[in-house]
């Protein structure tokens, strides 16, 4: 319900700021992104799935998801969290 009216807001042009730290969903519901890590924004962009992925670019570097971009800025670069 809440994901509804999320988008259903958006659609009258209205601006919604949502802080999450499930990237998934953040992935799922939002246009435009920013990271913070240690109260510093170090990355914003817009997601722009393309062929049903998305694809953020970062110095130079791509990434598949939020998840990946956020534990390489966060300094985390090894961190496996599938289990999740």
């Amino acid at each position: 319900m809440m994901k509804r009216w999320l988008r259903e807001f958006v659609s009258q042009g209205k601006t919604v700021f949502l802080t999450s730290h499930v990237l998934e969903t953040v992935e799922k519901l939002c246009d435009e992104v920013a990271i913070m890590v240690a109260g510093h924004i170090v990355w914003r962009g817009r997601l722009q799935p393309s062929q049903g992925q998305l694809s953020l670019t970062h110095n130079g570097r791509t990434y598949q998801s939020l998840e990946e971009l956020f534990l390489q800025l966060a300094g985390q670069k090894s961190q496996d969290l599938n289990w999740l």
